[in-house]
């Protein structure tokens, strides 16, 4: 409700914000998605992960997009903004790939004051990308959100089950 559907940037940085939270990727993984990567059946998006945009070089990952929100923000952007010209998925502001800077740079603007006013609960500063990240893995972890288990979530985040226990669900 806070969205101006009008303002392409900030249209552009909530996206970014939300397949951040949504998918759970690092900010390069983002960065490095290309259009033909998003694929859109009965409604839902379908996100491929492919492995050399991966940490690590993993196998190919599809990524389902999870929230309305970010589905319903992803189709206004892929509509009216980015177009089917080949190339990235997220344009910066010249309307270019975005490199993790922009990336980092559109979820400062989105997390500031002016627009969503966020600030991480431990350490009181405004989000990094990775912020979302540890999110997604907090706030939906059994029993809460979507009520993910510990294997489920290592899976969307593509990490061990210890990692993601101890470095996601337990500090945060």
């Amino acid at each position: 409700s806070t969205l101006d559907w009008s303002d392409n940037q900030v249209v552009r940085d909530r996206l970014v914000v939300l397949l951040l939270y949504d998918l759970a990727v690092r900010r390069s993984e983002l960065a490095g998605m290309n259009l033909d990567d998003v694929t859109e059946v009965d409604g839902q998006y379908e996100i491929r992960l492919r492995p050399e945009v991966q940490k690590n070089v993993k196998p190919l990952k599809r990524l389902f997009v999870y929230f309305p929100a970010t589905r319903d923000v992803l189709r206004h952007y892929l509509t009216h903004i980015r177009g089917s010209s080949p190339g990235k998925l997220i344009l910066d502001r010249r309307g270019k790939a975005a490199s993790a800077a922009a990336i980092e740079n559109a979820v400062a603007r989105e997390s500031g004051p002016d627009r969503l006013n966020l600030v991480c609960y431990r350490s009181d500063r405004r989000p990094t990308p990775h912020a979302f990240r540890r999110t997604f893995a907090t706030i939906n972890c059994h029993p809460h959100g979507l009520g993910l288990a510990i294997h489920e979530l290592a899976d969307r985040l593509r990490d061990s089950i210890r990692v993601v226990d101890e470095s996601y669900r337990l500090q945060n």
